[in-house]
């Protein structure tokens, strides 16, 4: 059986997963970082991650390439208080801002606030380690780079706060894949096969969650009870849209972002998109 690393904990991301049998064993990873070790480790045969961190990861020459896709939208926004002062990016000028991931948060949201106009140090950034959401509710920040649109965002208006959403493609940074599956460059002829099995049953739990949202929710709270309530229903829901309508990749995307990771500083060279994808195992 395929051993699958998730890109972090339990969360409805992973809910085609549980919409049919995809044939993995699911492993949930102690840290954010593991996964992509894991898979070039060894230790499993895929894993989900991000494609910002498997460019970087290639670049610095580990042999993995990301070979489907679960989540092929952006879910990454900057997050502001709707009721507060800040109308456009241009008007974080002189004010804090909070970002979930470095580097790449980091390097987002200064793309961003140059798009704008900003001069680099016009704003600062402040460290609130995970608490982000709580930390803008709190007034603590003006701003979060880095809130996904089916979570923070629903987190803060579960609070009681209404916000604001810049979409990261508006401002500067080219989309880029949410959530791949990853595998070693050098799998033998039988875990290819059963890596390209285990990505059609995706396929198809993805299709299933699409056409029955409900029915696909039903089958991963029976595994995972405590996400049964109203926050993880609504993350849900607004995941939906995001879930990838085919395993196949597209090489633009994949060198259009890689180049401006290059831009940022992020990388000291480009890799080609064939370094970084395989469109060979796809359903």
């Amino acid at each position: 059986m395929i051993r699958l690393m998730l890109d972090w904990f339990v969360n409805p991301d992973h809910v085609p997963l549980y919409a049919v049998d995809v044939g993995a064993e699911l492993v949930v990873p102690t840290d954010p970082d593991e996964p992509l070790r894991a898979v070039a480790e060894g230790r499993v045969d895929l894993a989900l991650n991000y494609q910002p961190n498997v460019t970087l990861a290639r670049a610095r020459g580990a042999r993995v390439r990301a070979v489907g896709l679960l989540i092929d939208a952006v879910l990454d926004t900057l997050m502001v208080r709707a009721d507060g002062p800040v109308l456009t990016v241009t008007d974080l000028a002189g004010r804090r801002v909070a970002f979930a991931v470095e580097p790449f948060d980091r390097v987002m949201f200064q793309a961003m606030a140059r798009h704008a106009g900003l001069a680099e140090g016009a704003w600062r950034f402040v460290d609130v380690g995970f608490d982000f959401t709580r930390a803008l509710v709190d007034g603590r920040v003006d701003a979060v780079m880095g809130a996904f649109r089916n979570y923070e965002v629903i987190e803060a208006a579960e609070l009681g706060v209404p916000v604001r959403i810049f979409e990261l493609a508006d401002h500067g940074v080219p989309p880029f894949y949410q959530l791949v599956f990853v595998a070693r460059d050098d799998l033998s002829p039988e875990r290819r096969a059963a890596v390209a099995l285990t990505l059609a049953r995706v396929a198809a739990g993805i299709a299933a969650t699409r056409r029955d949202p409900d029915r696909a929710f039903a089958a991963f709270v029976r595994a995972h009870p405590d996400q049964d309530d109203p926050f993880h229903r609504r993350a849900f829901a607004a995941t939906v849209p995001a879930f990838a309508a085919s395993q196949r990749q597209d090489a633009s995307r994949w060198s259009t972002f890689a180049a401006f990771l290059r831009t940022r500083g992020l990388l000291d060279r480009t890799p080609d998109a064939s370094e970084l994808f395989t469109n060979e195992l796809a359903a």
